[in-house]
């Protein structure tokens, strides 16, 4: 059975601000990577564990998307995978 992929509200504000600040350059090219975030995560649907566990909290995992990382969470008893945030890989680690 598929896992089903929850965005958390701080996950799309994340969303929002990665594609806010590719927009003011280049709006089409911040709609593709916006879409390509959000086509990275539906592969937790079926495969939850695919990315590696997170070095700043032992419970979440992060899915590399060069070069942004999704920080998300596997709730197993819930059959659900919940995004956290989507991080530019060379900024500041994400705390929740």
């Amino acid at each position: 059975m598929d896992f089903k992929v929850i965005l958390s509200p701080a996950s799309i504000e994340s969303l929002a601000s990665i594609t806010a600040w590719i927009a003011k350059d280049n709006a089409s090219a911040a709609e593709c990577i916006g879409n390509e975030l959000l086509d990275r995560i539906e592969m937790l649907q079926k495969f939850p564990q695919a990315g590696s566990i997170y070095s700043g909290n032992k419970k979440w995992r992060k899915l590399v998307s060069n070069p942004y990382v999704i920080v998300y969470r596997v709730k197993p008893g819930q059959q659900t995978v919940e995004v956290l945030a989507f991080r530019h890989s060379a900024r500041e680690g994400y705390t929740g």
